[in-house]
């Protein structure tokens, strides 16, 4: 675990433009790791080096903000506005229904 979260946080900083789209193709898997440390590590390095517009980053981003781990969900929050598009109806929609469940299970319990 350590080691992955290691080189997911030097993949964010230091890849070079010509490198960017296959880093972005490594770190995508590993925001559904089993340990929380390595997805917040990838949506954070997705953070540093996604495009804004990238779908498939899109939907890993938005998955996170769900995650069961606080952690995950605040990397996915500051990743969110870096790679979501502004003006993208379907990432807001998205992102709505998240928070309407998180609200929804919160009333009850």
């Amino acid at each position: 675990e350590g080691v992955r979260v290691a080189a997911l946080t030097l993949l964010g900083r230091a890849i070079g433009p010509a490198k960017l789209i296959e880093a972005v193709r490594e770190a995508l898997p590993c925001t559904q790791d089993d340990s929380w440390r390595v997805r917040e590590a990838a949506v954070l390095a997705l953070r540093e080096l996604a495009i804004s517009g990238d779908l498939e980053v899109e939907d890993a981003v938005v998955a996170l903000l769900s995650d069961s781990r606080r952690e995950v969900r605040e990397g996915a929050a500051k990743a969110f506005e870096t790679v979501i598009n502004k003006g993208d109806a379907d990432a807001a929609a998205r992102v709505l229904e998240i928070v309407g469940a998180a609200s929804e299970w919160r009333a009850e319990t």
